[in-house]
């Protein structure tokens, strides 16, 4: 999703373009991008997409030309809206979310993508705006080692096993604790 918004920024941007491509959002194949990619030697890859879509007329052609349109829709919105409502409309249009879900670990997933929201919040409320610094926001916070890491979903009543320290766990809340 993080590299969706990277080329929403900025299209010309090779390796969150191939990201987004290889994503489960447009699911191309590696022998779809190398044909893309030899299409003229070069040039950036949007370059060589354009140059695809303009010389061919196959089901290829058509998901790219799809990518060109919605990418041109998603940059119109981004100038009005803010990032989180651009997140949720992606979410949304795209069934991105609803995907994540479903795919193995999907509980798990789509709390990452809450998470994402909830950091597109936090920017919006610190008075800032625009793709361009949420992405370098959240850059920021991996280099300042500030780790949301994984979100957690589980809840007290989860029928786990807990390994924590005494101190955390304070000592009288579990009707069984072992101590190492």
């Amino acid at each position: 999703m993080l590299n969706l918004l990277r080329v929403i920024d900025n299209p010309r941007q090779d390796i969150p373009l191939v990201a987004v491509l290889r994503s489960p959002i447009y699911g191309l194949q590696d022998e779809e991008l190398a044909k893309i990619a030899a299409e003229r030697s070069g040039l950036q890859y949007l370059d060589n997409i354009w140059a695809y879509c303009d010389r061919h007329e196959d089901v290829l052609s058509e998901k790219l030309s799809d990518l060109l349109d919605t990418l041109q829709e998603y940059r119109r919105k981004a100038e009005t809206v803010s990032v989180y409502e651009l997140l949720r409309e992606i979410y949304e249009e795209t069934g991105y979310y609803a995907l994540m879900s479903a795919m193995p670990g999907g509980e798990q997933r789509s709390a990452n993508l809450d998470i994402l929201l909830q950091q597109a919040i936090e920017f919006a409320e610190n008075g800032h705006r625009g793709i361009f610094g949420f992405c370098r926001y959240i850059e920021m916070l991996k280099k300042s080692d500030i780790d949301f890491g994984e979100a957690s979903i589980q809840d007290e009543n989860t029928n786990a096993v807990r390994i924590m320290t005494i101190h955390k766990s304070k000592g009288l809340e579990f009707p069984v604790v072992f101590v190492a």
